[in-house]
């Protein structure tokens, strides 16, 4: 019994250590990912809803992240444990400080205040990274150092134990983080509240790692089953290690941001869809650092020879692929590579030693990733090119690890690496040459043969412009056609048409594409009360959300005003340049551009007490795929109706979308306001007219009354439950078709 009870004693102490470290690193991690979705979904509305926002806050946690990395490998590595747990300690007190100061400034902790809404378009990337910086930049990069350096400390109280299990604990804490936003905190919580809930959780993990830091000073000796080592295993990683190292999660990490890129643009921008490609990257690591026996590189490898074409076949034509199978296929792909990245890297871990080098390397590996995606392709590329180039990286270090990369691998936990040359795919020895010469051909044919394809359904058109910047990839294409007179040049954004002009001189003032004379917007604007308010002809004042190339200006009059707000510069460019588009330089009214995200733009003016008095408000920003959903929410609708002239206004909501039902969405609004409503479904039949559904909705009855609309008005049909948005939650799930 005496002897039993020595070797449970020892046995519980270690269970009892490994708790005190795992608790705050699976706090730690698990707070490090759920303010990501906490911050980007504060600042998404504030720049237009754009997928660019979050690239450039996983670029931001990226960067800090591989501060952190640096950081924690600096101190482990030139710092006594005393000097560890002061410094360190002393940063854990600031940084809670620093919280602490800012939920009294801003009555909340981490989410900033109505002071920082961005009052100009300009220079997104600077204010995202600059307000990110303010609300979480200290507090963010004490959290990054949280794993490595808890797991150096731990290497240090338990010689002999491998501490990269720990790792396995904060990679969960980060998955159960991002899996529970979407479901189990923004449904429930206000805004307002998770930031509260979130510096709570803050300052008790500030508490767990400085009395554990307190605890570690203690332990002075250093890793004794590193003793004797032989000098190769025992020296610092040179280039050789480095190399995979950095450039394996480095690509891992520009498919993550790729792929959530490509999705959004696909729906739109909002947390589930960030949640997904981030949790099967997460996943992947998870699965590599428990246990080498989850990565196989002769399962992984065929299956990312044959996931990078079928990606590039998607995403060549993704117009005729369901949305739904899409995202299936791009995120099948994207966890794929990631698990052939991360476990590559895995087989290649360093003893513990090192291990602080090692995470130093795979976050730099990360940022890289993120600056390639965030900051050189919209430079590098005038369309969507990064994740062409990530699948064709990925699909080349397959080929090269086959071919030339000897698998270190741990013969156990704890245990030095032993080099043994990489296995076949399909048995006993390496791929010939001829094989590898096969595949490549095989792949070469395969893209072309799509890109040729692809080039045949599109050869009447010759894009005369493509422009790139944060909003997205706009190109103005010209368009031949089999009648002499009907070439019409269009504007594209990503795969959606926002307007289209005949370039004949009898043509060119005629509203085409959505926006025809018998289209929902069009009878708003041509039977308006406020037309013929003031005898034959009344002055209408006109508000559209998002300009495309100024179509609705061509239903101007002398007198009108018509005040377009529009986000992108570029489109505002493109519309004067008389070269791509005239309908603006033609239009009768007076016509405004407003730059900047409507709703902040409509703020700012009520604020200044300037009621805009709109006899027609059109809201035209949801026909592409990805939607800006603040401007649907209850409260949108509110700041709509405040800047509305009042009883006979009429708010047009262009509805057309070939992703989501819109309509639950503004029927919910309509119910909301007490609003009167009609919905006009417009085959398209006229020449330059595409089919189009519009929403018209006015305080009064007066307004949809009128005998040309109400003879075209569909009867509301309730396909589904009418569907409130508001600025706190709102589900595109529900509304998927």
């Amino acid at each position: 019994m005496v002897a039993l009870r020595g070797a449970l004693l020892p046995e519980a102490g270690w269970i009892l250590l490994m708790l005190q470290f795992a608790i705050p690193i699976f706090l730690g991690a698990f707070l490090l990912f759920q303010v990501q979705p906490i911050i980007a979904r504060c600042l998404l509305p504030w720049f237009g809803g754009t997928p660019a926002v979050w690239t450039t806050c996983m670029l931001f946690f990226q960067v800090l992240l591989l501060a952190g990395y640096g950081y924690a490998h600096g101190v482990a590595m030139r710092l006594s444990p005393r000097r560890q747990g002061l410094v360190h300690g002393g940063l854990l007190v600031v940084s809670l400080g620093l919280i602490g100061l800012l939920a009294w400034r801003w009555g909340v902790p981490i989410i900033p205040d109505e002071g920082w809404k961005p009052q100009t378009p300009e220079r997104p990337v600077a204010q995202i990274l600059a307000l990110l910086t303010v609300a979480v930049g200290l507090p963010y990069f004490v959290l990054a150092t949280t794993s490595p350096l808890l797991q150096a400390w731990f290497a240090r109280m338990r010689p002999g134990v491998s501490p990269y299990r720990l790792y396995t604990v904060s990679n969960v804490g980060s998955l159960l983080a991002l899996l529970s936003y979407p479901f189990a905190v923004e449904p429930w919580l206000r805004l307002r509240t998770q930031g509260w809930a979130w510096g709570v959780g803050y300052a008790a993990f500030v508490a767990a790692v400085v009395a554990l830091g307190q605890r570690a000073a203690r332990v002075e000796s250093v890793g004794g089953n590193e003793e004797g080592l032989p000098e190769a295993l025992a020296a610092p990683p040179g280039w050789r290690q480095w190399v995979p190292w950095v450039v394996l999660p480095a690509i891992a990490s520009a498919l993550l941001l790729a792929v959530t890129n490509q999705i959004c643009q696909e729906v739109a921008v909002i947390p589930f869809l960030w949640i997904v490609p981030l949790s099967l990257y997460l996943l992947s690591f998870i699965l590599t650092f428990d246990d080498m026996r989850w990565y196989a590189r002769e399962a992984y490898l065929p299956l990312l020879l044959i996931a990078v074409p079928m990606t590039a076949i998607v995403m060549l034509r993704q117009g005729e692929v369901e949305t739904k199978l899409q995202i299936g296929i791009y995120a099948a792909a994207l966890f794929v590579c990631c698990m052939f990245c991360h476990g590559e890297v895995v087989h290649r871990r360093p003893v513990a030693r090192h291990l602080t080098a090692f995470y130093l390397a795979i976050s730099l590996g990360g940022a890289l990733g993120g600056v390639f995606v965030a900051l050189l392709a919209p430079l590098l590329f005038k369309r969507f090119y990064e994740l062409h180039v990530s699948l064709g990286l990925c699909w080349g270090a397959g080929l090269v690890t086959q071919w030339n990369w000897p698998r270190p691998t741990m013969a156990a936990a704890g245990r030095h690496p032993v080099a043994r040359r990489p296995s076949a795919v399909a048995g006993g020895a390496l791929l010939p040459w001829a094989r590898y010469g096969a595949l490549v051909l095989l792949l070469m044919s395969l893209v072309f043969g799509v890109l040729a394809f692809n080039k045949a359904q599109t050869n009447d058109r010759e894009t005369m412009l493509a422009v790139r910047n944060f909003y997205g990839v706009l190109r103005v294409d010209y368009v031949e056609a089999d009648d002499q007179g009907d070439e019409r040049h269009s504007l594209v954004h990503g795969n959606t048409t926002h307007g289209l002009q005949y370039l004949a001189p009898d043509k060119r003032r005629r509203p085409t594409s959505y926006y025809s004379e018998t289209s929902g917007v069009g009878l708003a604007l041509r039977y308006s009360l406020a037309r013929f308010a003031d005898g034959d002809l009344g002055r209408m004042r006109v508000a559209a959300v998002g300009l495309g190339t100024g179509t609705v200006a061509a239903y101007g009059q002398p007198g009108d005003v018509y005040r377009f707000y529009e986000i992108n510069p570029v489109v505002e460019k493109i519309a004067r340049d008389e070269r791509y588009f005239t309908y603006l330089a033609d239009s009768l009214a007076e016509v405004e551009v407003v730059l900047g995200d409507a709703r902040l733009s409509l703020e700012q003016e009520l604020k200044r007490g300037e009621r805009q008095q709109f006899d027609v408000i059109v809201l035209d920003a949801f026909s592409s795929d990805s939607i800006p959903a603040h401007l649907l929410t209850k409260e949108a609708m509110a700041l709509y109706l405040a800047h509305l002239r009042q009883p006979d206004g009429i708010i047009a909501v262009h509805v057309s979308n070939r992703v989501l039902d819109l309509k639950p969405v503004v029927w919910a609004l309509a119910d909301a306001y007490g609003l009167d409503g009609a919905f006009i479904d417009d085959p398209g039949e006229e020449e330059g007219a595409f089919g189009s559904d519009w929403i018209l909705l006015s305080p009064g009855a007066r307004a949809l009354a009128q005998p040309k609309i109400r003879e075209r008005t569909t009867l509301r049909v309730n396909e589904r439950k009418p569907l409130l948005w508001t600025d706190e939650y709102h589900d595109l799930f529900r509304v998927v078709k």
